[in-house]
């Protein structure tokens, strides 16, 4: 879990900047005139999934209106250079009858009236060749301990990786004698909270490197990294996932409720996009510079980006974690 701290002096010198900020005022003229619009078209293909495509209008960062779909553009996808067939367009989102496979190029054209032709391609990237070396669980601390090894071809290779499974809510409450009680609900399937010291996410200026001793966490959601430090080898992470005594129960019996580590392997263009995005999305860079997200398309904005992911089912086996 991410945390900020802030002594006393520090607090006292940023209310005496931000003060000083406020009493030096200048006024900007700024043209709103002169703002272009843009198509807005966000696609993220996936090996062996349908092609969806989200179209709309851009947004001044000024205006209180919502974003607008685009619901009258024509849209030609073309897989390997053979134009696919659209099956139904609903409110800004349009379906293609297309399930593309590692290596196949996808190429986007879309026409919107009053803008000028949006285009973008992609191609989608060979399935990740990964394995699970050993899942152990300690029931002491609640944590489940994941090694995972990872067999990179040759090249600049770009990944996700993020752990899913079954928990039940407990909920606590006190009966008449003051006692409390847990009430379990039905298992939901969810993002897993699960952390790594492992020095492909190292990241010396970020936040979880300062207060949590090199540790990087991820709250609910997946890690992205590339292979810089082992293009073309085999590489071992190891991750420890936090679980809680809702799990035990699920844990007894994985082929009924599993847990799953899925490895997804990223074009370029993917991985700097959702970098770009969640850097501009980070809660604790309120004192930053503004983050310029990654586009790949042209005539417009967004993104047309492809992945290719593998799920690999995880079986706990019971012991302390050294």
């Amino acid at each position: 879990m991410k945390r900020l701290f802030l002594t006393v002096g520090m607090a006292a010198g940023l209310v005496s900047a931000l003060i000083g900020l406020a009493g030096c005022e200048k006024v900007v003229e700024f043209k709103v005139d002169e703002v272009t619009p843009y198509v807005v078209l966000v696609s993220k293909p996936e090996a062996d999934s349908m092609v969806r495509i989200k179209l709309s209008h851009s947004r001044f960062f000024l205006d209180g209106h919502s974003f607008r779909t685009i619901r009258n553009a024509d849209v030609r996808l073309y897989a390997n250079g053979r134009q696919t067939n659209r099956l139904s367009a609903d409110d800004g989102e349009y379906f293609f009858d297309c399930l593309p496979q590692a290596g196949d190029t996808l190429d986007l054209q879309v026409l919107v009236p009053g803008y000028p032709m949006v285009q973008a391609g992609t191609r989608v990237p060979a399935e990740p060749d990964v394995e699970v070396l050993e899942t152990a669980y300690d029931s002491l601390s609640q944590t489940c301990q994941v090694k995972v090894r990872i067999h990179d071809p040759q090249g600049k290779n770009y990944y996700r990786i993020s752990f899913d499974g079954w928990v039940r809510k407990i909920t606590n409450r006190y009966d008449q004698n003051g006692f409390i009680e847990s009430d379990t609900t039905e298992p939901e399937f969810i993002s897993l909270w699960f952390s790594t010291s492992d020095v492909v996410f190292t990241d010396a200026t970020s936040v979880d490197f300062l207060l949590e001793q090199g540790e990087t966490h991820a709250s609910g959601k997946s890690l992205r990294f590339s292979d810089r430090l082992f293009d073309g080898k085999s590489y071992t992470m190891v991750f420890n996932l936090y679980l809680n005594n809702a799990y035990k129960d699920l844990l007894s019996d994985t082929s009924q409720y599993p847990y799953t580590v899925c490895v997804s392997a990223l074009s370029g263009d993917r991985y700097l996009y959702d970098n770009t995005l969640e850097k501009a999305d980070d809660e604790f860079a309120i004192l930053s510079e503004p983050v310029q997200i990654y586009t790949n398309v042209q005539g417009g904005i967004g993104v047309f980006a492809a992945s290719n992911n593998r799920k690999i089912k995880l079986k706990p086996v019971f012991r302390r974690i050294q």
